[in-house]
């Protein structure tokens, strides 16, 4: 029986974007590493060539081998040295499971990759049909592979069960609830299985992943996307992908012997890009990249603001108490009062629940509009041509050139045409709430500044 792994290492294991990877040198060599060496005939030398598990005394059996992360996972676990029996059948017929262990005979890992694709469907249009085909597909065959493979595996006082699962359960996401809730159900099931089973020698555990490279989910179309790519510079700490090689080292690894210490856990694997939501862990690790700068070593006010109002997820006030840098790892804490934005120890913005009333002005006309434009006073002098909002430095797809110039006959106006781009999408077809604050932050100042006196 292999030691239990130090709590340090574990969380390296187990939290990790790249498999070798740790937030300095001296932890990979300090830590990472002599665990490696101590579990895994390893090869280190990059992530071309990782081999980091012997599984060459384990039959494992890998559902839907075709689809989701099943390529990957394949030719991962072989390179391991396992026996992979390989299947890509459904199962929809609620016979399949018993008769696919019944064929595979017997298997040390039952390795569970169900997926199909994500429906986005706004919650109040999900029919019965939708909701219940993701059930079928992904949540029913899990008590029916426990009936088929569970007796055989805690008589023999050994075996694992791995669900390939998604961080679309740990954290609300617009237009996904029957997807989520599936998945929910998945790493439900997972936790009490694996507690269950404990004592009896067998593991249980989930990977819960999203912004992992795979066919599925993320396509080539996807990928190529100007506005996933910025959704991912905006969402993902990591700025990319997780690769379909390094998630599937991560699944090898909890199929070894190594990963005996582990049950009834899910296991995040997002490129730092999935919290969960709860009273425990209310903090959203947060990076402000270069490109939404206001000054250009700090954030615009107006986006930053909009991060934290984002956080507290209602109407809110939100004060900025010092300049927030770019490119730094920043976190975004939640409690009863509010939300605030910590630099490590030093508080950078705070916002709070706040309701107000709100007198909106007559609309301007996109003819007065057109017309205002050409009289922004940036134009002539500009004290941050670089500003992501009104910046006259910046090109479309990377500013949002929002120009605005005085309005006529309108005191405290001004205005500007616009048309927001791709990039600013938030999913869901709707400007992203943090470009909303952005836009409204310059546009407000210069309604002030270019004003007769």
């Amino acid at each position: 029986m292999p030691s239990v792994v130090p709590q340090v290492e574990q969380h390296v294991i187990a939290d990790c974007g790249h498999w070798i990877q740790a937030e300095k040198p001296a932890d990979v060599n300090g830590l990472l590493l002599p665990f490696l060496e101590r579990h895994f005939p390893a090869n280190l030398t990059g992530r071309g060539t990782m081999s980091l598990c012997d599984l060459s005394n384990k039959r494992i059996l890998l559902t839907q081998a075709g689809d989701f992360m099943g390529p990957a996972l394949q030719r991962t676990l072989q390179a391991c040295g396992a026996e992979v029996v390989a299947d890509n059948r459904d199962f929809l017929d609620p016979k399949a499971p018993q008769k696919l262990i019944a064929e595979a005979g017997s298997v040390d890992v039952l390795l569970l990759n169900l997926g199909v694709p994500a429906p986005s469907t706004p919650a109040d249009q999900v029919e019965d049909e939708e909701w219940g085909l993701l059930f079928r597909h992904m949540v029913d065959p899990l008590p029916r592979f426990a009936r088929a493979v569970l007796p055989a595996m805690t008589a023999r006082g050994h075996g694992k069960i791995v669900l390939m699962g998604s961080a679309s359960a740990l954290r609300g996401m617009k237009r996904a609830s029957s997807y989520s809730a599936a998945r929910g159900a998945q790493l439900a099931w997972v936790q009490a299985v694996g507690a269950e089973v404990a004592g009896k020698g067998v593991q249980v555990n989930a990977i819960a992943q999203n912004f992992v490279d795979n066919p599925t989910y993320f396509p080539p179309e996807i990928q190529a996307n100007p506005a996933f790519q910025a959704r991912l510079q905006r969402e993902v700490p990591l700025g990319r992908l997780v690769s379909a090689e390094e998630d599937s080292h991560f699944a090898a690894y909890l199929c070894s012997d190594a990963a005996n210490c582990f049950v009834g856990q899910v296991f995040r694997s997002a490129a730092g890009g999935a919290i969960k939501e709860d009273t425990m862990q209310n903090t959203i690790p947060t990076i402000i990249r270069k490109r939404f700068c206001g000054p250009p070593n700090s954030g615009n006010g107006g986006y930053v603001c909009g991060l934290l109002a984002n956080a507290l997820g209602e109407p809110a006030q939100v004060t900025l108490h010092a300049p927030p840098p770019l490119d730094t790892d920043l976190m975004i804490v939640r409690d009863a009062d509010g939300a605030r934005l910590l630099q490590g120890e030093t508080l950078l913005g705070s916002a709070r629940p706040y309701q107000f009333a709100l007198t909106l002005p007559p609309a301007v006309s996109l003819a007065d509009a057109e017309a205002a434009r050409p009289r922004f006073s940036g134009y002539e002098q500009h004290g941050l041509p670089g500003c992501f909002v009104c910046g006259t430095d910046r090109c479309e797809h990377d500013g949002l050139l929002l120009h605005t110039g005085p309005v006529t006959g309108r005191d405290s106006t001004v205005a500007c045409p616009w048309t927001p781009d791709s990039t600013l999408d938030a999913g869901d077809g709707t400007v992203a709430r943090e470009f909303v604050w952005a836009a409204l932050d310059c546009p407000g100042y210069f309604a002030v500044k270019d004003q007769p006196a």
